[in-house]
């Protein structure tokens, strides 16, 4: 009878962990569909196509609504859970809206820039270790980089600036190297070969530019710092783009 119970007992354990797995491999998965349409929107909302922007934030709205209410309660032991599904409602439904208006695509670009950071922050408190994670982590010090640096050159580039880009750029390469060493699910977003080519290819071109950045920085050629900040951010903007999914506009 002791032998039965604890079989029993074991059973119902294994139940549990193999349930536990499948929901949170279903909320990972889901995250993946949502994020293909979100990059294909923030990546989109970056050009001047009005036409395609709207499809493409339509279907962004279906998609987290659909989200929303699948997994909410996922998140029910967190208690600011219910105030970043809120916060990210309301990012979409305000580009949404600009977008519905006519308004300035960069405008929606940048309302949507905050879905990422939140989901980002949402994650850590919950532990769930997510690729794409670890490439926004670095865009957060590049974009300061790129805010110091943009419209500068050698003339304009001051000391200050300088300074403020050897700081961010150290916490860059840092979130950087952790980004290379971030184990990547291929079959989990859906990358053809040709499209794992891209990412490991745009992932050295990366490499090469922060190192010319870092070289730029020692040696206080503050042309090569500019060059070198921008062939970075044109990079990234290259590597994540590969996540979104342009292909479902319809």
């Amino acid at each position: 009878m002791k032998r039965c119970c604890q079989f029993i007992f074991a059973a119902v354990l294994i139940l549990g962990w193999a349930q536990t797995a499948a929901a949170a491999g279903r909320l990972v998965k889901d995250m993946v569909a949502l994020d293909r349409i979100y990059i294909a929107a923030l990546s989109l909302t970056g050009e001047e196509n009005k036409l395609v922007a709207k499809k493409i934030i339509k279907q962004l709205e279906t998609q987290w609504l659909t989200f929303k209410k699948c997994h909410l309660s996922d998140f029910r032991e967190d208690r600011s859970a219910k105030v970043d599904f809120a916060e990210i409602n309301q990012m979409i439904e305000d580009a949404a809206r600009v977008t519905r208006l006519n308004g300035r695509l960069s405008e929606v670009h940048e309302i949507l820039e905050g879905v990422r950071i939140i989901f980002l922050h949402l994650r850590n408190r919950n532990s769930i270790d997510y690729y794409l994670d670890y490439l926004t982590r670095f865009h957060i010090s590049m974009e300061t980089i790129m805010l110091i640096v943009k419209s500068k050159n050698a003339e304009t580039l001051t000391g200050d600036n300088i300074l403020a880009v050897k700081i961010q750029s150290s916490k860059a390469m840092q979130a950087w190297k952790e980004a290379t060493k971030a184990d990547f699910d291929r079959a989990l977003f859906l990358f053809t070969l040709d499209r794992e080519t891209k990412r490991k290819e745009y992932m050295e071109n990366m490499t090469e530019s922060l190192g010319r950045l870092r070289q730029a920085l020692e040696s206080d050629d503050r042309v090569a710092i500019v060059s070198a900040a921008l062939s970075a951010q044109a990079n990234f903007d290259k590597l994540y783009a590969l996540f979104g999914d342009g292909d479902k506009i319809n």
